[in-house]
């Protein structure tokens, strides 16, 4: 079976290595092309958030972040890209499973393009739940972005943990790109970098995994501002 790799850029001859979440530069794809069309209707629009199925879900299901994001994708065309099996391995660190992606350490040569003409007609005829932004909550996406910030943090972490000039950069251009995306939470990302800078790589996890608690959806305000007042002694 082969690898595929969803793009919204046609032509394409090579597929080049990128910085991830996982740090590094890797090429992902996965053996699944329905979840390649997903990944790549990502890439056209990044305010959708993947819920690839796990036990909770049934089906492969994007549900939109924004109000009217999955209409972004009607009549866009998309490419999947078919690589080489044999230059992609499992890996941990992935939430979904080694079964969703795989990833490559260098640039793949593509062995063939699919060309998708309309990426939302797509999935919607292939039995991807694309679920609208009022209906949200009912698959547990909470009504604000407190959950956000906890995994931008923790993708901060992981860029930064071995202190190469170009993850950290990286890591600092991660966090400026959620600063402009989620304008409200600006100051707080900035605050939170500041404190973890100044802490060593486990203090610093075990501090970001104690910031925010999924079942409330709430922020431990006492811990943050206890940091932030020791900060400024």
């Amino acid at each position: 079976m082969p690898i595929y790799h969803g793009s919204p850029v046609s032509g394409l001859k090579t597929i080049e290595k990128r910085i991830s979440t996982q740090k590094d530069s890797f090429v992902y794809g996965t053996d699944n092309m329905l979840y390649a069309v997903m990944f790549g209707a990502m890439k056209l629009c990044y305010d959708v958030s993947p819920i690839i199925p796990l036990a909770k879900f049934s089906k492969p299901t994007l549900i939109e972040r924004f109000p009217y994001s999955l209409d972004y994708l009607k009549g866009k065309p998309l490419s999947v890209y078919v690589l080489d099996k044999n230059n992609f391995n499992s890996f941990d660190n992935h939430s979904a499973g080694d079964s969703i992606e795989k990833r490559a350490s260098g640039d793949q040569n593509v062995v063939k393009e699919i060309v998708i003409d309309d990426v939302y007609e797509y999935m919607k005829n292939n039995g991807v739940n694309l679920v609208n932004f009022e209906n949200r909550q009912k698959y547990g996406i909470p009504e604000d972005f407190k959950y956000v910030i906890q995994g931008v943090m923790k993708t901060y972490l992981w860029k930064i943990e071995d202190k190469t000039e170009e993850n950290i950069i990286n890591a600092k251009n991660h966090i400026e790109m959620y600063k402009k995306g989620l304008p409200e939470y600006s100051e707080l990302l900035d605050k939170l970098v500041s404190i973890v800078d100044d802490m060593d790589i486990d203090e610093a996890k075990e501090f970001v995994n104690q910031i925010y608690d999924k079942n409330t959806n709430e922020f431990n305000e006492e811990l943050i501002s206890s940091k932030i007042n020791n900060k400024t002694r």
